[in-house]
Formats: C-alpha cells, structure tokens, sequence
C-alpha cells in the first residue's frame, strides 16, 4: 500500500506511529508538500479549513496514494467526498502549552506571543488582553527557533506534537478546561477510499473510546457550519459523553460542559455557543 504523509518532522512522526502498528504490510512512503506547507508568508487561516490535508485527500481519489495520515485537527468537520475515516489512533494528550520562561499569569504587559491558531489567540486575547499576539508559521522546530533568537516572548504549541518528536523542552501547560482544544487534537487519523481493501486491516488501528470522542466534537463542527465563522474549542471525553466547549468574540466568551446523550444533545451545544457569540 502507498501512505501519503506531509514531510514535516511531526508528520512523518505520526506516519511511523502507524507503519509500526501495521507490521507485516508492504508499505511505500510518499511524501507530500501541501499548500499549507509551501506557503508560509499567510496566515493560516487565509488557507481555510483543510490547508495540510486537501492535497491528501485529492491523491486517495484520485489513487495515487491508498492511505493518508492525518492530524485529525486538521481535518474538516466531514469527511472529504470519496474518503473515509478508517481509524483514529489512541487519543495523545491534548492540551497547549505556552513555551516561555513564565507562566501565562507572569508574562510581561505586552509581551509578544506567536500563534497561528484564531482559537488560540482568541482566547489568549480574552485571559490578556495587554497582550500582543503575532502570527506564527512554520513547522515546529522552526517555530521552537523563533521563538529561541527572540522574535517572540513566548508561543503555543500543541503538547501532543512536542512529545511525539521527543523535544525535551520546558513549558507550561495550558489548563484545557480554560484553553480548550481544538476539536481532534492529540487525535492521529488515517484516512483511505471509500470502499478501500486495505478497511479490514486499517480499522484495526481504530481506538473505540478515542474515535467516540472526536466523532461527538466534529459533528458539534458540522453543526456550527452554517452558522457564523467563530473560534471555538471543543474537547469531548468518557466515549463522548461529555463535551467542554468555548466560543470566543471580541468582546465575549462562552463556556459550555454538558452531558452527551443523544444527536439533540450535540445540536443543542452548538446552538448555545452560536447563540452566545452571534445572538442568533
């Protein structure tokens, strides 16, 4: 089989993570620069949803690769058309964490903090506002190099990414009940076609607790489409029955921790963060 995996550091950790699970298959890496990847003079979010993964998701159609492996927090609330999602690795953990030589309660007034994420920085901008938040782009060892010759005071970063490349930096972590994650972070996706002979073997990977959760928080994604274009954050536990989410303004917050029973639940969650923000 032909996995297709982005080249970054991080990427290619991840897509041995998966080629380790599947001993005993025959496997071709192929290596992938998406636009996200190529073009770091933007901010992310000028790329919309899906900047690291469209790429991927046009070759597994196309069938010029029968797998991709994905951050799954990368990945749009649904799947792309002629995909599948075959499996969701065992959850890695999923907070953020600010690299600095001070907590987020001691940071300076108008200390320069680099993100890439509008989730982020809204909700770094609502905790601080005397702070200055600056775009930052870049794989992460590049942004660990920012960061080191001071063009940045302190930034943020996914902890899930630092552990998986084994960087053994000092960092403090970001209370997720505050900071609450993006919807599939920690989460490593391996996604193939629609009817793919490799599903048997590739949704073996699939951890049921883990694929419970990020299925509650994307549908919550999907619901959220058609409404207004805000920064949230959403993190689902316990096999999906419990959901801790923020939507974040200018000028407001809203923080929701609900039980997950049923369909009306999830709606019902993404109507009140809607709500809060958009006063639909």
């Amino acid at each position: 089989m032909i996995l297709g995996t982005r080249s970054s550091s991080l990427a290619m950790a991840q897509t041995n993570i998966v080629v380790s699970l599947l001993a005993g298959e025959d496997i071709e890496i192929k290596k992938i620069n998406t636009s996200g990847d190529k073009i770091i003079d933007k901010p992310l979010r000028s790329f919309g949803i899906g900047a690291f993964v469209r790429e991927l998701d046009a070759m597994i159609v196309s069938g010029e690769i029968d797998l991709a492996v994905n951050s799954l927090k990368d990945m749009s609330s649904e799947d792309a058309e002629g995909t599948v999602l075959a499996a969701v690795l065992p959850r890695g953990p999923v907070e953020d964490v600010l690299l600095s030589d001070f907590p987020l309660e001691e940071l300076p007034d108008g200390a320069v903090v680099g993100t890439s994420s509008v989730r982020r920085a809204a909700i770094l901008h609502n905790i601080r506002p005397d702070i200055e938040i600056k775009d930052l782009r870049g794989n992460v060892h590049t942004r660990l190099d920012k960061w080191k010759r001071g063009d940045y005071d302190a930034i943020i970063l996914a902890r899930a990414g630092l552990e998986r490349l084994h960087l053994q930096e000092n960092y403090h972590i970001l209370d997720p009940e505050v900071f609450v994650p993006a919807a599939g972070q920690g989460a490593i996706a391996v996604v193939c076609v629609e009817n793919s002979p490799y599903l048997p073997v590739l949704s073996r990977l699939n951890d049921d607790i883990t694929r419970k959760d990020v299925d509650v928080e994307r549908k919550i994604l999907c619901e959220l489409g058609s409404g207004c274009s805000i920064p949230v954050g959403i993190h689902a536990t316990n096999g999906g029955s419990r959901v801790t989410a923020v939507a974040v303004s200018d000028n407001s917050i809203v923080r929701i921790s609900q039980k997950i029973n049923d369909d009306n639940d999830i709606k019902s969650v993404a109507d009140e963060l809607r709500c809060g923000i958009c006063g639909e």
